[in-house]
């Protein structure tokens, strides 16, 4: 399980590091979920990925901070449920509208939440 902890993480990294470089790359992959069903398979894998950080969590380091990760993941998938595929479809395209500058420092808040996760398992 750390092993999957470390490994999630340093796939966290690369996403971070991606859209860091390029923050167009980041309005492309918010795009890639507003197809077909993608939105609830997004949300089925983040509850997934979150039962998977609580279920790890005992094994790791720093357990409440994979505990908060899990929670919010599950949240997350909860809210993409409840409130919708359409809400969920404006709220991101609120997010794509935001500067450049503006997704680079929530780039370099995902990449720090990373190396968190590499360290933290």
């Amino acid at each position: 399980m750390v092993i999957l902890m470390k490994l999630l993480g340093i796939c966290y990294i690369g996403l971070a590091i991606v859209f860091l470089l390029r923050p167009k790359a980041m309005d492309q992959y918010i795009q890639f979920w507003f197809k077909d069903k993608r939105m609830v398979l997004g949300g089925s894998a983040a509850l997934f990925f979150g039962l998977i950080f609580i279920l790890a969590s005992r094994f790791c380091l720093w357990k409440g901070f994979y505990i908060l990760l899990g929670t919010i993941a599950v949240l997350k998938a909860v809210m993409i449920f409840v409130i919708g595929e359409e809400k969920m479809v404006q709220i991101s395209k609120e997010v794509m509208g935001i500067s450049k500058s503006a997704k680079r420092i929530l780039s370099l808040f995902a990449l720090g939440i990373g190396i968190m996760m590499v360290m933290g398992a």
